[in-house]
C-alpha cells in the first residue's frame, strides 16, 4: 500500500507539472509600460522614446500600454515623415505575438521585415487623417532566433504636428520542449518504482 500511495503521488505529480509546462509565458510588449526598450527613427528622432499623449481623440492610455513618441516630442511637434518604432524579440519558432495598436497617423506592423497588420485604408494612402481614433488587431509567428518587430507610423502633414504610437499585446511563448522532458522523467521514475516493487 505504501508504494501505491508513491505511485500515485509521482503520477499526480507528473500530471500537475505536465499541465504548468504546458501553459505558455506571456511577455508584455505594450508600449510605455514593463521596461520594454522601443527605439525609433525618422525625421529628426533620437531613437530614444518618451511617454506622450496628445488626449483626446487618440485612444486612451491604459495599464498594458502608453502612448509613446519620440523623446523630443514631449510638448513638441515632430516634422511630417516615416517614423519607426522598433523592439526586438528573442524567440523559438512558433512563438507568437498578439494584440493591438493606434498610431498618429496611420502606422503598420512588420515582422522581420513582413508586413502583419495595417491600420484600416489609410497605410501606404497617406487618406487617414484619424487612425489614432481606433485599434487595429493584429497576430504573427515568430521565426527562432532574434526576431526585429517594427511599427511603421507615417506623420502626415505639410508642418510639424503631433505624432505617437500605443500598442498593447504580449509575446506567447511555449514552454520549448519541457513538458516531453519531464514526461519522459515520470516514465523513468515509474520504471525505477515498478523494479523496486517485484
Amino acid at each position: 500500500m505504501k508504494y501505491g500511495k508513491t505511485m500515485l503521488g509521482l503520477v499526480a505529480g507528473m500530471a500537475l507539472a505536465i499541465t504548468q509546462s504546458a501553459q505558455a509565458n506571456s511577455i508584455s510588449i505594450g508600449t510605455g509600460v514593463d521596461g520594454n526598450n522601443y527605439t525609433v527613427s525618422g525625421p529628426g528622432a533620437p531613437g530614444s522614446t518618451v511617454a506622450y499623449y496628445y488626449g483626446s481623440p487618440w485612444v486612451p492610455n491604459s495599464l498594458t500600454g502608453l502612448w509613446i513618441a519620440p523623446s523630443t516630442a514631449n510638448g513638441v511637434d515632430q516634422d511630417p515623415g516615416l517614423y519607426t518604432y522598433s523592439l526586438t524579440i528573442n524567440a523559438s519558432a512558433g512563438d507568437t505575438i498578439s494584440g493591438q495598436f493606434s498610431s498618429d497617423n496611420p502606422g503598420a506592423l512588420f515582422v522581420n521585415g513582413t508586413i502583419t497588420s495595417a491600420q484600416g485604408p489609410g497605410w501606404g494612402t497617406q487618406n487617414d487623417e484619424q487612425s489614432y481614433e481606433y485599434w487595429t488587431p493584429f497576430t504573427a509567428t515568430l521565426a527562432a532566433g532574434v526576431n526585429t518587430i517594427e511599427f511603421e507610423v507615417d506623420n502626415l502633414g505639410s508642418s510639424p504636428n503631433p505624432t505617437g504610437l500605443i500598442v498593447q499585446g504580449t509575446a506567447n511563448v511555449p514552454d520549448g520542449g519541457l513538458t516531453a522532458t519531464l514526461f519522459g522523467m515520470g516514465l523513468l521514475g515509474l520504471g525505477a518504482i515498478r523494479r523496486k516493487l517485484s
